[in-house]
């Protein structure tokens, strides 16, 4: 029908021609852009998998860079255990050479500079090794908070430890770390172990402060480990127990026995970052102390304080702030704000040390006894004393010590860089109060505010028959104190794990942890390896082999990032082709359709205009 009125040639041209417009326009996007899937409408299926998959490789790009750190980060924490590795193999080689009898004294003080030198380096790697803010050797600082601990106190995480309250109470325990929050818990411990059911190879880490005052009736506290020769001394406290800078408050002991404190008996053990306040024992028995009785063979204690009263209520011996007996050990950035009394040797930190250390440690309180001294009543076998001093109020007695009470025949003493302050009238020496062996190589620091002159003499430095007296290289020291030594440190809470993003997903599969390096913060105690020469090997051989375990783990992780990054790249690739199949456009195919409706667009253009002629055909017939 020929009409003038409606046009269906040129409605038929016109919606030819938009469509094939727009499939033009299509092309051109698809050739621009490269993809064939711009928009939700192209392939709604397609569109969405292939957003997916885009959200996945920007994850799986992320993740690349995550394992890519993670290599990094332990690739800069093996160096410096690497380094760490080779200054203690130094110390080890340095502690063989001075067992030989062939080094006299200035030899081996020449040793020891050299392996003091070697530690000063090892703990500052350890304490300034970082990656992004993080110590490579603890982990990441979680918090901190100011303490009355001489040393800085790297708090633990125990969130993840094994309560001890969870271990049955006749389990023996033979390895492994255990937390302790409560009062119940920590009279568990003396439980267990008193009979005898804790291994050496346990750590035991405080997790609250804990108040004992559910104990301060009766008897009171039951000590943790207990004298047992018989029983090869199984019943005494063998482990490590670390306070973890929390505080134990209300030590309460009224009991007649021997061995008394916190723990009765320490063998091969140690006790760290521990604080013991306002305790109150007594006992008329030997060797009582607020932190341990007594030590059988060896024992260490690190920074620990204690304050309150510690007294014998009869002839018996053996009183102290820290320890009653160290019987070979060490007590190291430790003090006692204690009033100590006994009728037989009495000190500020130890009663009386066979064979041991005292190292930046001090005491202030009232000691009070027939031999006392500011900081060990009796000493033999060998004692020294580092940077540490006495600012005690002596009483009276036989021999009284500014440091030490009594040392008897052929005890070896060292006494480097100490002073004495609050001196008794009834003082017998400055430094030691009976003493029948030479004192050599030892620096003596006396401040003048009780005497106009510093002699080497009875009534300054030791109070002895001089006829078995000698003195080498005495140094003495007048004027200001040479030295402080604080008590103002932080805690500062670490977490010991961490966990390294190599996957897309919030699953164990996507991560993979790692273990930081507490278990070596202990180098203070390698200095002065001439001292306790076995002792200090054994340590040495400890550290060396937590640092080859860690060396060895911190390997291993490395080993799994490569592998993670390794997979990680597959991934990628795979999924990046995936996408390309779904979304890439095919140039070939679509600049045939850009052709394609390149024409048809011509072809409707030129019917367009032959229909818009037909009008003009129907005016011809009127």
């Amino acid at each position: 029908m020929l009409s003038i009125n409606t046009n269906l040639s040129s409605l038929i041209a016109q919606r030819s021609m938009k469509q094939s417009t727009n499939k033009l326009n299509q092309a051109i996007e698809r050739m621009t852009t490269g993809a064939k899937i711009n928009h939700a409408k192209d392939n709604a299926a397609n569109y969405n998998i292939a957003t997916n998959m885009t959200t996945k490789l920007g994850a799986l790009q992320v993740a690349e860079d995550n394992a890519a750190m993670g290599l990094d980060m332990l690739a800069t924490a093996n160096g410096t255990l690497d380094q760490i590795h080779d200054k203690l193999q130094r110390l080890r080689d340095l502690a063989v050479q001075s067992s030989n009898g062939t080094y006299g004294s200035q030899s081996k003080q020449a040793i020891n500079s050299e392996a003091n030198a070697l530690v000063d380096e090892i703990e500052r790697l350890y304490n300034t090794s970082e990656y992004n803010g993080i110590n490579l050797m603890k982990g990441q600082v979680t918090g901190s908070e100011e303490s009355n601990f001489i040393k800085d106190i790297d708090r633990r995480d125990t969130s993840k430890m094994t309560t001890l309250a969870s271990v049955d109470v006749s389990t023996k325990l033979n390895s492994g770390t255990y937390s302790i929050s409560t009062p119940e818990e920590l009279a568990k411990l003396a439980t267990m172990t008193n009979n005898g059911l804790i291994g050496a190879c346990c750590e035991f880490v405080l997790a609250n402060d804990i108040d004992l005052s559910a104990y301060s009736s009766g008897a009171g506290w039951v000590p943790i480990g207990s004298h047992d020769p018989t029983n090869n001394y199984a019943s005494s406290f063998s482990a490590c127990f670390n306070g973890n800078g929390y505080k134990v408050d209300n030590l309460y002991i009224n009991r007649n026995e021997k061995e008394q404190g916190l723990f009765g008996t320490i063998r091969y053990g140690s006790v760290k970052n521990l604080s013991v306040i306002n305790a109150n024992i007594t006992s008329s028995e030997d060797e009582i102390a607020v932190i341990c009785g007594r030590t059988i063979e060896y024992g260490e204690f690190e920074n620990c304080y204690v304050s309150g009263n510690v007294s014998h209520t009869a002839y018996a011996y053996n009183a102290g702030g820290i320890v009653g007996f160290l019987h070979g050990g060490k007590i190291i950035d430790c003090y006692s704000l204690c009033n100590i009394s006994s009728t037989n040797y009495v000190g500020g930190i130890a009663g009386a040390v066979y064979s041991g250390d005292i190292q930046n440690c001090y005491s202030n309180g009232d000691i009070s006894g027939q031999i006392a001294g500011g900081l060990v009543g009796f000493t033999n076998y060998g004692l020294n004393i580092f940077n540490s001093y006495s600012c005690t109020n002596l009483g009276s007695g036989n021999k009284i010590g500014g440091l030490i009470g009594q040392a008897v025949y052929e005890t070896k003493i060292n006494i480097y860089n100490c002073y004495v302050d609050g001196i008794s009238s009834n003082l017998k020496g400055i430094f030691v109060g009976e003493y029948y062996l030479p004192l050599e190589n030892s620096y003596i620091n006396i401040q003048d505010s009780y005497f106009s002159e510093i002699y080497v003499d009875k009534e300054i430095v030791v109070g002895a028959d001089l006829s078995r007296f000698t003195a080498n290289n005495i140094q003495a020291y007048s004027g200001n104190v040479p030295f402080e030594i604080t008590n103002e440190s932080k805690i500062i809470s670490y977490t010991g794990n961490m966990s390294l993003q190599v996957g897309i997903n919030n699953n164990d599969s996507s991560t993979i942890s790692l273990d930081f390096l507490e278990s070596l913060g202990r180098f203070s105690v390698l200095r002065n390896l001439n001292i306790f020469l076995e002792s200090n090997l054994d340590l040495i051989d400890s550290m060396l082999t937590d640092l080859s375990e860690k060396q060895i783990n911190f390997g291993a992780t490395e080993n799994r990032l490569e592998s993670a990054l390794g997979e990680l790249s597959v991934q990628y690739e795979n999924l990046i082709s995936s996408r390309s199949t779904i979304q890439d456009a095919d140039i070939a195919e679509v600049s045939s359709e850009y052709i394609r409706q390149q024409i048809l667009q011509q072809a409707s253009a030129t019917l367009l205009a032959t229909a818009n002629q037909s009008a003009g055909i129907a005016l011809q017939l009127i």
